[in-house]
C-alpha cells in the first residue's frame, strides 16, 4: 500500500464519525434543496409562456419540454417526445449524492446538464438520419452541447466554492447562475433542436 493510501486511510478513520454524519445530511437535507432550488432556477429562467415543466422529487424524475412538442397520451396526461430533463447523462454513477454532480464531477457525462431525452421515439437508422440534419446538429453542437453517440447534452460547470458560501450564506442564487445562462443557451438551440426532432419523427416507428 502506497504513504498516500495509508495517510488517506488515517484521515478516514480519525474522522469517520463526522464522515457519516456529514454524508447522511448530504442525501437527506443538500441533496433535497440543492435540486429543488435549482429546478426552480431553470423554470424561472425559461419561463412558462413556451415550455412545460413536470414536476418530480428527483432530477431523474421532473423533465421539460417546449409546449408545442406536447402530445396527449392514451391516459389523456400530458406527455412529450422528446424532452429534456435537468440531470448528468450519468446519474449516481459512482458517486452517492447530487451534490458531488455538481460541484465535484470527473467527466463532462457526471455534470448536471441539459439532457436530451426520449423514452418511446424510435428511429431505426438513427445514424443515417442524424446525418441528414447535419445541419441542425452542428447548429447545437456550436452552442456547447455535446454529442455522444445518441447523447446530446449541456453540461453546466459550477464554482464548488460559490457553492459552498451560498450554502454558509443561505442563497444559493449566483451558485446557480450557471443554470441561468445554460438556460439561455438552450433557448437559442430549440429552434435547431426542433428542426431535428421533425426530421426524426418523420422516420420514427
Amino acid at each position: 500500500m502506497e504513504a498516500e493510501e495509508r495517510e488517506l486511510d488515517f484521515i478516514i478513520v480519525k474522522n469517520i464519525g463526522d464522515l457519516e454524519a456529514s454524508l447522511k445530511r448530504a442525501k437527506d437535507e443538500i441533496d433535497a434543496r440543492l435540486n429543488g432550488e435549482a429546478w426552480e432556477t431553470l423554470k424561472k429562467a425559461l419561463g412558462d409562456d413556451r415550455w412545460y415543466f413536470e414536476d418530480g422529487e428527483e432530477p431523474d424524475d421532473a423533465w421539460f419540454a417546449p409546449r408545442d412538442w406536447l402530445t396527449r397520451n392514451e391516459d389523456g396526461n400530458v406527455d412529450a417526445e422528446p424532452y429534456f430533463r435537468l440531470k448528468p447523462l450519468d446519474e449516481k454513477s459512482e458517486f452517492q449524492t447530487w451534490l458531488a454532480h455538481y460541484v465535484a464531477p470527473k467527466s463532462d457525462r457526471q455534470q448536471i446538464a441539459v439532457v436530451w431525452c426520449w423514452d418511446r421515439f424510435y428511429v431505426e437508422d438513427y445514424k443515417a438520419a442524424s446525418a441528414k440534419s447535419d445541419q441542425e446538429l452542428q447548429a447545437i453542437r456550436e452552442l456547447g452541447y455535446h454529442q455522444d453517440g445518441r447523447e446530446l447534452f449541456y453540461p453546466i460547470s459550477f464554482d464548488a466554492d460559490i457553492m459552498a458560501e451560498g450554502f454558509q450564506e443561505g442563497d444559493l442564487k449566483a451558485a446557480l447562475d450557471p443554470i441561468s445562462r445554460a438556460a439561455d443557451v438552450l433557448t437559442r438551440a430549440t429552434e435547431p433542436f426542433s428542426k431535428f426532432r421533425a426530421a426524426l419523427l418523420k422516420q420514427a416507428r
